[in-house]
């Protein structure tokens, strides 16, 4: 909800089911792995590995972190048709190399 109106924008993606598990990972490596084995898990056809492979690939092309607590992990994979968006929620927060230094304990995540 926006201003005490629901978005529909942001509801036509963020639904039930698209909230991942809650983070225990203490390190951006890690956090990466369990959203891929949870995607995996979510995406018939698609392996946690080649999602690791892609999220990994990414990152070292510059954090996905935006400042403020806030990350949008995202990656490209052959067999995936259509845009899926997910949330994970980590409770203290990871070391993500943010701009800003803030633990990121908020995952939008874009396959």
């Amino acid at each position: 909800m926006i201003g005490g109106a629901a978005d529909p924008i942001l509801a036509r993606w963020i639904r039930p089911g698209t909230v991942l598990r809650e983070l225990t990972a203490t390190s951006a490596v890690g956090v990466l792995e369990e959203i891929a084995n949870d995607l995996a898990r979510a995406l018939p056809g698609i392996s946690a590995a080649a999602l690791r492979s892609a999220f990994s690939e990414r990152e070292a092309l510059g954090t996905t972190a935006i400042g403020h607590g806030f990350a949008v992990p995202h990656c490209r994979l052959a067999g995936v048709k259509s845009v899926d968006l997910r949330v994970a929620l980590h409770p203290s927060g990871v070391a993500f190399g943010a701009a800003d230094g803030t633990p990121v304990r908020v995952f939008f995540v874009l396959v």
